[in-house]
């Protein structure tokens, strides 16, 4: 004769506080995901508001050098915008093709 031990059921209370919990934890790790994606699409406009105002920048100063092809202008005027600011690289293309500077 073998005696089956049946496993305790859970109360009605446990049950819905397990529930509770799960929906909880979901609720939780959804704002989460939300507020992570959203802040990640906020930097990346940032970012790309900041690239602009830098190169607007570049375009009015560089714009006299760029009327004259003034390499040397050009660049020493690059040079120094692009060394305050974390830009990777710069350049300025002439509208025939030609990089007056880079």
């Amino acid at each position: 004769m073998t005696v089956h031990h049946a496993t305790p059921r859970l109360t009605l209370r446990q049950s819905l506080g397990r529930t509770h919990m799960m929906i909880s934890l979901t609720a939780v790790c959804m704002a989460g995901l939300f507020l992570t994606v959203t802040a990640l699409l906020a930097l990346r406009l940032y970012a790309d508001h900041n690239l602009k105002l830098v190169a607007r920048a570049i375009s009015y100063t560089t714009e006299a050098a760029v009327v004259f092809h003034d390499k040397e202008a050009a660049l020493d005027a690059l040079e120094t915008i692009t060394s305050r600011e974390d830009i990777a690289s710069a350049s300025i293309v002439l509208p025939d093709g030609q990089v007056l500077a880079s």
